[in-house]
């Protein structure tokens, strides 16, 4: 029963400890750009800049993820714009697409012309 309570106590810690650490790097997230050395100092005085370095990453990717989304609504925005000013800018709407005729339908055109040349010209003589 001892050991169970030990254990429970040491992973108790642990689990403090790791959520302390959590705590720690997302008050370091959240402060002001320009503070960010001087708060990860404050709060993390064993950290190694390599870690700095991995926080900040993730600071500005957070940034970066924000400024997406207004680059994406900016995108979305001019995209409608272009849209109404061809619709504005067009002749007239049209009802339907124009009709493309292959050249195998011209091959048949041409064929059945000469046979109803030949043919007028076999029985009309």
């Amino acid at each position: 029963m001892a050991l169970q309570n030990v254990s429970a106590a040491s992973y108790s810690e642990f689990v403090k400890l790791q959520m302390s650490r959590a705590e720690a790097i997302l008050k370091v997230i959240l402060s002001p750009t320009d503070s960010v050395a001087d708060t990860y100092s404050a709060l993390c005085p064993k950290g190694t800049p390599t870690k700095l370095q991995r926080i900040v990453d993730l600071k500005f990717l957070t940034i970066h993820d924000s400024t997406r989304q207004s680059n994406e609504e900016l995108i979305s925005q001019t995209q409608s714009s272009i849209k109404e000013l061809f619709l504005q800018s067009s002749p007239g709407k049209m009802d339907e697409m124009p009709r493309i005729r292959s050249t195998r339908h011209r091959a048949t055109r041409a064929a059945r012309e000469r046979y109803d040349h030949a043919t007028h010209t076999i029985f009309h003589v």
